[in-house]
C-alpha cells in the first residue's frame, strides 16, 4: 500500500531457491516480487494466525503482555470493546477493531475466532483479575474461515490466556518499603497504575516500545510474571500435560 511504501516497508524480494542473475550457470533472471517486510507486530503481534494454519494444533498458550490494561468493570455482553478495555490484538482476533484511525497497527485481517466466544473469555479474565491471583483464563473458541490468512474454520481450539495485569495477591506480599517505592495504588482496580513520575511508571502494563526499562523495572516485572505462572502452575501443567 502507499502507507507501507512511504515508511520503507516495501522491498523487492525473492525465494533463495530462485536465481536472481543470468550469471548463474543454467539460470534465468528473476526480478523478484514486492513484499511488505517487518517484524509482523503491526499486523499480528503474537502470530496467532500462523499457528492456526497448522490445523493439528488444538491448544494455544497466549501470553498477552500489553500496555493496554484490562477493564474490570466493562460488561462485554452489553457492548463491544473499546481501545481502553482490553488489548487490541485480542479484540482483533474476534473481529473487533479498536485501534485509533491513525494507529500504526492494522488488525483488520486477523479475525479468526467466532465473536460469540469473546464475552465469555473476557468475563473469565475479569473474574481472575478480581480474584487477585493472576489474570489467567482457559476457554475454548471456534475458529472461523479467514481466506486472507489461509485459515479454514469449522474447528475448535482451546486457549490458555495469561493477561499481564496488576495482581493483588502478589502486591500483598511485596515488602512495605518496595510497595512505597512502586507507589502501588490503594484501589484494587487493574486500570489504576503507579503514576508516570514514580520509579515504576504504569507498572506492570509498561510500554513495550521502546524497550528502555531500567534493571529494577525489568527485574520487578520478571518477579511478578514468574510468581504468577508459578502460582498458577497447576493450570499450566494440566493444560500442557494432557496435550495429545
Amino acid at each position: 500500500t502507499e502507507a507501507t511504501d512511504a515508511i520503507g516497508q516495501v522491498w523487492p524480494y525473492w525465494s533463495p531457491s530462485t536465481p536472481t542473475s543470468t550469471g548463474d550457470e543454467g539460470a534465468s533472471s528473476s526480478p523478484g516480487e514486492k513484499f511488505v517486510l517487518g517484524d509482523a507486530g503491526l499486523a499480528d503481534n503474537v502470530h496467532m494466525t500462523n499457528m492456526l494454519k497448522r490445523e493439528e494444533i488444538e491448544r494455544i498458550v497466549l501470553c498477552e503482555f500489553s500496555s493496554i490494561t484490562l477493564n474490570m468493570s466493562w460488561n462485554a455482553y452489553e457492548r463491544p470493546p473499546q481501545y481502553t478495555d482490553i488489548a487490541d490484538e485480542i479484540s482483533g482476533y474476534f473481529g473487533y477493531i479498536t485501534d485509533p484511525i491513525d494507529s500504526n497497527y492494522d488488525y483488520t485481517a486477523t479475525h479468526v475466532f467466532d465473536q460469540s466466544d469473546f464475552a465469555p473469555l473476557v468475563t473469565k479474565l475479569q473474574d481472575a483479575a478480581r480474584a487477585g491471583t493472576g489474570v489467567i483464563a482457559r476457554h475454548t473458541v471456534t475458529v472461523i474461515d479467514n481466506p486472507e490468512q489461509g485459515i479454514r474454520g469449522g474447528r475448535q481450539v482451546e486457549l490458555l490466556v495469561y493477561y499481564l495485569s496488576r495482581t493483588f495477591s502478589w502486591e500483598d506480599m511485596v515488602p512495605k518499603w518496595l510497595a512505597n517505592e512502586i507507589e502501588i495504588p490503594d484501589v484494587r482496580d487493574t486500570q489504576v497504575l503507579p503514576p508516570l513520575n514514580s520509579s515504576f511508571p504504569n507498572f506492570p502494563n509498561v510500554p513495550l516500545w521502546p524497550l528502555d526499562m531500567t534493571p529494577q523495572q525489568a527485574n520487578l516485572l520478571a518477579d511478578l510474571t514468574g510468581w504468577t505462572v508459578h502460582n498458577n502452575s497447576a493450570i499450566f501443567q494440566d493444560f500442557i500435560a494432557n496435550w495429545e
